[in-house]
């Protein structure tokens, strides 16, 4: 994809924001991509393809790709939201609509709650929440384990950037692999402690917004979140015939899922 421009700016705690920007349309909408942990913004560019005639925003989020870190305290959702906020208020942009993968969720759902008045819809896809999560339990020790155990040497490593487009067809397992291979381990597990503590509510959405859950999510609790939302008249619920990695692996869902939404 074609971006008109590639920014970086500072966040409220002076840290380096990059993201990628496509201004198309003044009568539409802008969306706002956000990946999970341990990506970046290239993960996006096969839907963002597929959506030619939208305006764009592609950050890479604090800790990711080629945005800064900061300190480690700092990798928290809520800063993920006020870095949204940040890149929003600086390109004065109106008409938002969130697209969040998995982590970018848990963030869009919280940027929603601080900011309702900036956002007009949101597309929530594979949730990754302590609450709608199968074997909750041993995700949350395993990654306190390796918090604990990778601390001491995430820095020591140099990182390579992953483009996710060009991995595309790897198998499932390969995915996890790219994203330690392209993020600090300690940022990578600080972002998966955080988004296990998130009490995500997604029945408290104000918004119109979809959820699109993988049909084969073996981590998922897609009847617990079915069950959630089903009053909601403003939320939808869709399942893609895939895996947790839908972004990953059925971009074309997705474009067709947004596209009716938006």
């Amino acid at each position: 994809m074609i971006f008109i421009e590639e920014k970086s700016i500072s966040s409220h705690d002076d840290i380096k924001l990059s993201y990628k920007l496509s201004r198309k349309s003044r009568s539409r909408p802008f969306l706002f991509f956000l990946h999970g942990a341990g990506s970046n913004h290239t993960v996006w560019e096969p839907i963002a393809s597929g959506l030619p005639d939208y305006n764009i925003v592609i950050p890479d989020l604090r800790g990711h790709g080629n945005s800064d870190t900061g300190k480690l305290s700092s990798i928290t959702i809520r800063n993920y939201a006020l870095d949204i906020k940040t890149i929003i208020d600086h390109e004065n942009i109106n008409d938002v609509i969130l697209v969040g993968n998995s982590l970018g969720s848990s963030i869009a759902v919280e940027f929603s709650r601080l900011f309702p008045e900036d956002t007009n819809k949101m597309v929530l896809i594979s949730l990754f929440s302590r609450r709608f999560l199968r074997f909750s339990v041993l995700f949350n020790a395993v990654n306190n384990i390796a918090y604990l155990m990778m601390m001491p040497f995430s820095m020591k490593r140099v990182l390579d950037f992953q483009d996710y487009v060009k991995i595309r067809q790897k198998r499932p397992w390969y995915f996890p692999i790219a994203d330690i291979k392209g993020t600090h381990l300690h940022v990578y597990s600080k972002s998966i402690k955080d988004l296990l503590r998130y009490p995500l509510k997604i029945e408290s959405i104000s918004v119109p917004a979809l959820l699109l859950q993988g049909k084969h999510d073996m981590v998922a609790k897609n009847a617990k979140i079915y069950k959630t939302i089903k009053n909601l008249e403003n939320v939808r619920f869709r399942l893609i015939d895939t895996h947790h990695l839908i972004v990953n692996k059925a971009p074309e869902s997705c474009i067709e899922q947004i596209r009716d939404f938006a």
